[in-house]
C-alpha cells in the first residue's frame, strides 16, 4: 500500500500537460510578437531609438 501512495504523490497533476503546452504557447507567442516589433522598427520612435543613434 505504501509503494501505492508514494507512486501516486511522484506523478505530477493532471492538468500539469496543459499548463505545459499553455506556457510554451505563450512563449512562443511573445517571442513572435517581439520578432514582429523588432522587424517592423515599431519600437524606433517609441524608447528616444533614433535620437541616441543620430547624436
Amino acid at each position: 500500500m505504501e509503494s501505492i501512495a508514494i507512486m501516486r504523490s511522484v506523478q505530477p497533476p493532471e492538468y500539469a500537460l496543459e499548463i505545459l503546452l499553455l506556457l510554451r504557447a505563450l512563449i512562443i507567442l511573445i517571442f513572435l510578437w517581439t520578432m514582429v516589433v523588432i522587424w517592423s522598427g515599431w519600437y524606433n520612435g517609441r524608447l528616444g531609438y533614433q535620437r541616441i543613434t543620430n547624436s
